[in-house]
């Protein structure tokens, strides 16, 4: 008989087909009581909503077509079904959010470079990713707040911010005194 420390633990092909069930059941919860012959949901279970009642997409995989032609694209998620968005320069919220707020979609988070808060721009600058002059972690915040976004995020954690340990500290302080800023405004940063 096993003890229950072996007992309690799974193996890797157990973690793995309970992963893959998993995630293949997270589309359809919400949808029970649903079905054609659940009868009338009450106004509790009507709110619910399910994954694909939130599908959206993040802005950065499209970054060149939405130089191009911001409108028709956001146009094009909206009629497929997209929900809302995400973008991935905080610099570009006030032109873009009025776009996808009129393509039916909700603005609903971005993403930033570190360099908004360590200064450090040289990975950024190199992939043409440099923000404008004067415009820093407040400014994300204020565009955030003024067009509705509720969440942001770190986009990635680059070399140049990240060499020793006490870097990895110096990091971890500076966005949590960020994400006090950001909490204040009512944003989530994460």
């Amino acid at each position: 008989m096993k003890n229950n420390n072996q007992m309690n633990k799974l193996t890797r092909k157990e973690f793995i087909r309970l992963s893959m069930a998993t995630s293949l059941a997270i589309p359809f919860i919400g949808c029970a009581g649903r079905s054609a012959g659940a009868g009338k949901l009450d106004d509790q279970q009507s709110k619910v909503q399910t994954y694909a009642d939130t599908i959206g997409f993040q802005v950065f995989a499209f970054r060149d077509m939405l130089v191009n032609d911001a409108p028709n694209l956001f146009k094009s998620f909206a009629s497929a079904g997209v929900k809302s968005v995400e973008f991935f320069n905080p610099a570009t919220l006030n032109e873009y959010v009025p776009i996808v707020k009129d393509s039916g979609m909700l603005p609903l988070s971005t993403h930033f470079m570190p360099g908004y808060v360590t200064g450090n721009w040289e990975t950024a600058r190199a992939m043409n990713m440099a923000p404008p002059d004067n415009y820093y972690h407040e400014n994300i915040i204020e565009d955030c707040v003024k067009n509705g976004i509720k969440y942001m995020g770190i986009a990635i954690l680059l070399e140049e911010d990240r060499p020793t340990l006490d870097d990895f500290k110096r990091f971890a302080e500076k966005f949590n005194a960020c994400g006090e800023k950001s909490k204040a405004a009512g944003i989530q940063l994460s």
